[in-house]
C-alpha cells in the first residue's frame, strides 16, 4: 500500500467521526446528515462503491443509516493509489458573488440594506 492511502475502512470510520463531530456542533443529526452529504463525493473518489450506494449515501439522515451503509463495503478495500495527486474536490473557478443593491454603500454603517436579510440572499 502507498504511504498515507488508507483502505475503505478507515475512510468509513472517518466518515462516520465527521457526521459525529458535525451532530455535536449542529442542531441535531439530521441536519448534521444533511450538511455531510456534500462530502460523500470527495471521500469515496475513485473507490469502485457503486451507484446505488452512492445513492444511499447521498440521502442519508441518520448516522446508523450511514453506518449500516458503509457496512457494504470490504473494510480491507485497497485505497485507489491511482487518484493521488489529483484533485478529489471542485476544480473550477470560485463562483460570482452577488451582493444585494446597497450592500456596500455605507461600508462603515451598521444597518443591514433592505432585502439583505432574506434567506435567498445568503445575508
Amino acid at each position: 500500500m502507498h504511504q498515507g492511502a488508507s483502505p475503505v475502512g478507515q475512510i468509513a470510520g472517518t466518515m462516520c467521526r465527521h457526521v459525529e463531530l458535525l451532530t455535536e456542533a449542529m442542531d441535531g443529526e439530521r441536519d448534521a446528515c444533511t450538511d455531510f452529504r456534500k462530502h460523500v463525493a470527495w471521500y469515496l473518489a475513485g473507490f469502485p462503491v457503486g451507484a446505488d450506494l452512492r445513492r444511499g449515501l447521498a440521502v442519508i439522515s441518520s448516522r446508523v443509516e450511514l453506518a449500516d451503509l458503509l457496512g457494504q463495503l470490504d473494510p480491507e478495500g485497497p485505497f485507489p493509489v491511482d487518484t493521488l495527486g489529483r484533485p478529489r474536490g471542485r476544480t473550477d473557478l470560485p463562483g460570482k458573488v452577488f451582493l444585494p443593491d446597497g450592500w456596500l454603500a455605507d461600508r462603515g454603517g451598521e444597518a443591514v440594506p433592505e432585502g439583505g436579510e432574506l434567506p435567498g440572499s445568503g445575508g
